[in-house]
């Protein structure tokens, strides 16, 4: 007589779980669409004759005859600047390269007389129009590489960074000859550091 045996059902094996499709990695966001207040670049050229060339080949036109009146242009028609690269980090502030002529336009002298400071008197007439629109200077003055600005609001930096090429702004010994290029050029090569490296905010473009 056979013997009766018991079949236990056969285990499962774990089936290996199909492998679920690589997700494509999101498209990183477009910095101009982000923040569209920096929307024409990092920096401008300003010319003698009231235009601004910018990054890419961009020509914007700038009334401005007063200090004031560009600072406050640079910060809002023009949408200069750059965004912060991370959540921590800050937004660059806009730079506007002023030519020997623009310089004249806005009534700034062809050489600054303090050849030891390197900077403008206190009481110079500019100085005196940038304080009464409530403008600040930092501690360096008013020299080759002056910064502008105000009190930030609601989070958000008031401030603009010029560049005065009759000053020597661009040291030759990091430079070479730039401060000497059309102004279409020298925005197509600070442009280009700018991208690389940083806006520059002086002689090495280092510093601040």
């Amino acid at each position: 007589m056979p013997v009766a045996t018991s079949r236990r059902p056969a285990a499962k094996r774990p089936g290996a779980s199909r492998p679920s499709k690589p997700s494509r990695p999101s498209p990183a966001p477009d910095a101009s669409a982000l923040a569209p207040r920096f929307a024409n670049g990092p920096l401008a050229v300003l010319d003698g004759e009231g235009s601004a060339y910018c990054v890419g080949g961009l020509i914007l036109d700038c009334p401005a005859r007063t200090l004031p009146a560009l600072v406050d242009r640079a910060l809002t028609e023009a949408r200069l600047g750059a965004p912060r690269l991370n959540r921590n980090g800050k937004d660059a502030d806009p730079l506007v390269v002023i030519t020997a002529e623009a310089a004249e336009r806005f009534g700034l002298p062809g050489t600054l007389e303090d050849r030891r400071g390197l900077r403008l008197p206190e009481d110079h007439k500019v100085i005196t129009q940038l304080a009464r629109a409530k403008w600040q200077l930092t501690r360096g003055g008013f020299g080759s590489w002056p910064r502008i600005y105000r009190p930030a609001q609601g989070g958000q930096r008031q401030c603009v960074q010029l560049a005065i090429l009759a000053w020597c702004a661009f040291d030759t010994r990091s430079w070479g000859n730039t401060d000497q290029l059309p102004p279409a050029e020298l925005a197509r090569v600070l442009g280009t550091y700018a991208s690389r490296v940083i806006t520059p905010r002086g002689s090495t473009a280092v510093w601040s």
